[in-house]
């Protein structure tokens, strides 16, 4: 099945290898942090309350959404390995969650606050709330 450019198989398919593959095609060539970032921001849409993403309750929806993310890519045992510790809840920004990113190159204003740069990536959104224990 082709959804919006992106191969997946509904039965096949794993939520991480759905991710690992968008990771191939995104940010093949970073380092593991800044694969993990990626994969934060692909969790972190699916989790958000953020008006734009609301609808994008599955990875499948959120990595399909069009004109959102490259893909398929191709599926490799470190990539799946990444995209299952973004999934466990593993975070390269344990403070934020992470909404958008794009190629550094092309920084600038963007939809939400600039976080960090890692790599070729610069990731944006917002600072997660804190929970304070009575």
């Amino acid at each position: 099945m082709v959804i919006a450019g992106l191969c997946v198989s509904p039965a096949a398919e794993s939520d991480a290898e759905i991710i690992a593959r968008v990771l191939f095609s995104e940010c093949r060539g970073e380092d593991e942090l800044g694969q993990l970032a990626v994969g934060q921001c692909i969790v972190d849409r699916r989790d958000t309350d953020y008006r734009d993403f609301r609808r994008q309750n599955t990875i499948r929806a959120v990595v399909t959404a069009k004109r959102q993310f490259a893909g398929p890519g191709r599926l490799t045992p470190d990539l799946l390995a990444v995209a299952e510790r973004a999934l466990n809840g593993e975070r390269a920004f344990p403070e934020h969650e992470v909404l958008f990113f794009r190629q550094t190159k092309k920084d600038g204003d963007w939809h939400a606050p600039k976080i960090d740069k890692l790599g070729c990536h610069t990731f944006y959104g917002y600072e997660r709330e804190r929970k304070v224990d009575n």
